[in-house]
């Protein structure tokens, strides 16, 4: 689930991922996803205002 909220002039992203017991991944894919989404959220701030992507 992916909720946007309003925060004066900015945007809180809350993502949420559930499943993963039911899906029998393994125990360290929650841990990967949620550095995996730093990541891109991460890159997608930098799009936002304009920066380059990867951050130079």
């Amino acid at each position: 689930m992916i909720r946007l909220t309003a925060d004066g002039t900015s945007t809180v992203v809350d993502l949420t991922e559930k499943g993963f017991v039911r899906a029998r991944t393994p125990r360290s894919l929650p841990d990967e996803h949620e550095q995996g989404w730093g990541y891109h959220l991460a890159r997608w701030k930098r799009a936002s205002e304009g920066r380059d992507v990867d951050g130079r």
